[in-house]
């Protein structure tokens, strides 16, 4: 079996296995690169095609999932594969270290911490909004820090 980082161009090399060697194959999905492959006629057909014949397909959330299936993937081939990190990766980062960085951008006390590129799809736009209609007589002394670029 043959995992396909990408819906292109690894997706159309799982396909021309499938198809010559009957290799199955797996596309793995991640949202915005189906949004960037199906603005040319040429690349959607492509996306189509090795949407149809994958043998299974990972998604990462329901938008990601729903734009999938218009595509013409068959939802019965579609996994979701939530993103994650292990919490053994926080145990590095060092108390002074995290001491020292919140001095040096004035953060202090309770905080909502998101990072992400700003980008409108990411939803920060509603992270502002929800973290604005907090009660403030009980979440007022929380910060929210926005962290990309």
């Amino acid at each position: 079996m043959l995992i396909c980082g990408k819906g292109l161009c690894e997706g159309l090399v799982g396909y021309q296995l499938k198809k010559k060697m009957n290799v199955p194959y797996v596309v793995c999905t991640y949202g915005m690169e189906i949004r960037t492959w199906t603005t040319t006629p040429r690349t959607k057909r492509q996306l189509r095609k090795v949407l149809q014949h994958a043998d299974l397909i990972t998604y990462i959330n329901d938008v990601t999932k729903a734009e999938l299936i218009e595509l013409g993937a068959d939802e019965s081939k579609l996994l979701e594969v939530l993103p994650g990190i292990s919490e053994r990766h926080f145990n590095d980062v060092s108390q002074p270290l995290v001491e020292s960085t919140a001095r040096q951008y004035g953060i202090k006390g309770p905080y909502v911490l998101s990072v992400g590129r700003l980008v409108p799809r990411k939803g920060f736009d509603m992270l502002i909004e929800a973290f604005s209609n907090l009660d403030q007589v009980d979440h007022g002394d929380h910060q929210l820090v926005i962290i990309g670029t």
